[in-house]
């Protein structure tokens, strides 16, 4: 798996974009994220907050993919 944050960008209303087809290793197990997909706090995909659990992670420079 690739970094994500090549994936991803924030976006000026705090939703996060993909351009990408990518795969995050989340708290649950890896999740397949298709480009084009917006996600906003409080959004649930796959059992995760995405967007609160990649701020997390931006936050904390620490790639959210093994």
């Amino acid at each position: 798996m690739e970094n994500a944050f090549n994936a991803f960008e924030r976006n000026p209303d705090g939703s996060w974009s993909y351009a990408r087809n990518v795969t995050l290793e989340g708290p649950g197990g890896r999740m397949q994220v298709t480009a084009g997909a917006r996600f906003y706090r409080g959004m649930v995909y796959m059992g995760v907050d995405l967007a609160r659990y990649l701020e997390a992670h931006a936050n904390s420079g620490t790639p959210p993919v093994g």
